[in-house]
């Protein structure tokens, strides 16, 4: 209910005259309940593919530092992105909506949707591959052979 009462406080200057406010009160009820059962269903999916998950061993400590790193490359460069694009990116890898999903979310039609998610998904792995590429000639350079870079 917090939630809700919430929203309507925020949007309070969008409120249709005294006829038609209970109808867009139960609208804002109803799309909030709807969230919070998509936010539960996608935990309780997470869930029990968690559970099925085998332990696996650990990497060696070396692996775990480039994954490390190269995560914290993503996100460094999604947050250079165009705010749209770095949107639609997190819709579909941390919320992990479908183009469908993300049509309704962003109010837009699905294949404007997968549009838009194909264009930043390449944006985004051009400007990763440049990222790496300058990596590779620092690391390769006279200097860092010598121990100077490090």
């Amino acid at each position: 209910m917090g939630e809700v009462f919430l929203t309507i406080w925020r949007r309070i200057d969008q409120a249709p005259p005294a006829p038609e406010a209970l109808p867009w009160i139960y609208r804002i009820c109803r799309l909030t309940v709807s969230n919070q059962w998509r936010g539960t269903a996608r935990r309780w999916r997470l869930e029990s593919k968690l559970s099925a998950i085998r332990v696996s061993p650990p990497s060696p400590i070396a692996d775990q530092v480039v994954v490390r790193e190269e995560v914290r490359d993503v996100v460094r460069l999604l947050g250079d992105m165009r705010p749209a694009d770095a949107e639609i990116l997190r819709l579909a890898a941390w919320e992990g909506l479908d183009t469908t999903e993300m049509a309704v979310v962003l109010d837009i039609t699905p294949d404007a949707a997968k549009q838009r998610l194909s264009r930043a998904r390449r944006r985004l792995t051009g400007r990763y591959e440049d990222t790496y590429e300058k990596k590779q000639r620092t690391i390769h350079t006279p200097d860092a052979q010598k121990g100077g870079v490090w």
